[in-house]
């Protein structure tokens, strides 16, 4: 499309040209361009890109091209560049950077068969015995993989929510009065530590 452009008298100027690929380039995504365009802006333009508008020729009388010119034809080369890109969809955002996990993906399932071979351990214990392969990874590093894999550590339930005495207890009282319930004493016992957290044991299980 503007392929033909050239700074000689006879065709269209560089003015022209420029006016001509930026009214072109407000019907596109000016951001994708405006990416793509900055990339270069610290390189030597006489070595990175073809100049063939000012490359010099076998006159005697040629001249190194200022910076200006070298800083338009470099500008107009990367919007043509671009917008080529853009229309046969070349154009592609940056990969994801960033630091690389410390784990690997089978590092990761050894510490998942740890937890499902005994869920009774703590994030100390699995730690330890993870690291023992040979797995370099910090103490916080396990359990955000633990974690991952979906699990949650909860108090193991020390009997069944319902046996076959309390269903037998609980259908031979449905039926009673205000009265013979008033004459039943109830018990608010609670367990109370002086110092020190719950002393129960926690399970890894499947949240």
């Amino acid at each position: 499309m503007f392929g033909g452009a050239t700074t000689d008298g006879n065709s269209t100027s560089l003015e022209e040209y420029m006016a001509s690929v930026m009214s072109y380039i407000k019907c596109i995504n000016v951001m994708t361009v405006f990416k793509t365009t900055t990339t270069r802006s610290i390189q030597k333009p006489w070595l990175t890109v073809k100049v063939p508008a000012l490359k010099k020729t076998k006159d005697p009388q040629s001249r190194r091209p200022t910076d200006t010119e070298l800083q338009e034809c470099l500008q107009k080369q990367d919007v043509e560049s671009a917008v080529s890109k853009h229309v046969n969809r070349k154009l592609s955002g940056r990969k994801k950077c960033g630091r690389k996990r410390c784990t690997t993906n089978r590092e990761n399932r050894r510490l998942m068969r740890i937890v499902k071979q005994n869920p009774f351990k703590n994030l100390s214990e699995l730690h330890k015995e993870w690291t023992e392969v040979g797995v370099k990874a910090s103490r916080a590093t396990t359990p955000r993989r633990v974690k991952e894999f979906g699990y949650s550590c909860h108090i193991p339930l020390a009997k069944p929510l319902l046996n076959q005495r309390r269903l037998t207890w609980a259908k031979e009282k449905k039926n009673w009065t205000v009265a013979q319930w008033s004459k039943v004493l109830f018990s608010d016992e609670s367990k109370v530590l002086e110092s020190g957290g719950s002393v129960e044991k926690l399970i890894a299980q499947v949240a």
